[in-house]
């Protein structure tokens, strides 16, 4: 992958634990170590994907192996950032194709057509579209 390609992400890991007071067999108060399970919504170009419960050491990880796992992106070639902001507990991935950085030209149609009205041609009965029961 070349350097250009790699998304760019924030590195905004959390603690594995925090401290809580506990009461040991002595009765006595003393600072404990626990994990800590966090919410972090995922949203891929402004659209609400899933909500994952995590640790926190890894998020924008976390994200591009869901989106990778779910094949929700072929390649993190795809992605160009990954964004997270503990204080809405969310993660935001923007793909190169909501960037612009893919080519987002409508494709011409065969007698001037934007690409939805050629889509819209190509499926239409009888174009090119056979049917599977006659």
């Amino acid at each position: 992958m070349k350097p250009h390609d790699r998304p760019a992400i924030t590195g905004a890991s959390r603690p594995l634990t925090f401290d809580v007071e506990a009461i040991n067999e002595r009765g006595e108060m003393v600072p404990t170590a626990i994990a800590g399970e966090n919410p972090l919504t995922l949203y891929v170009d402004k659209r609400e994907i899933v909500t994952l419960m995590t640790l926190g050491q890894a998020p924008e990880a976390l994200a591009i192996g869901y989106l990778r796992n779910q094949r929700l992106v072929q390649s993190i070639a795809e992605i160009a950032a990954v964004q997270v902001d503990w204080e809405t507990d969310s993660v935001v991935v923007t793909t190169r194709k909501a960037t612009g950085a893919e080519s987002r030209a409508p494709r011409e149609g065969h007698d001037g057509q934007d690409e939805k009205a050629h889509r819209h041609h190509r499926l239409r009965p009888g174009h090119g579209v056979r049917r599977l029961d006659g």
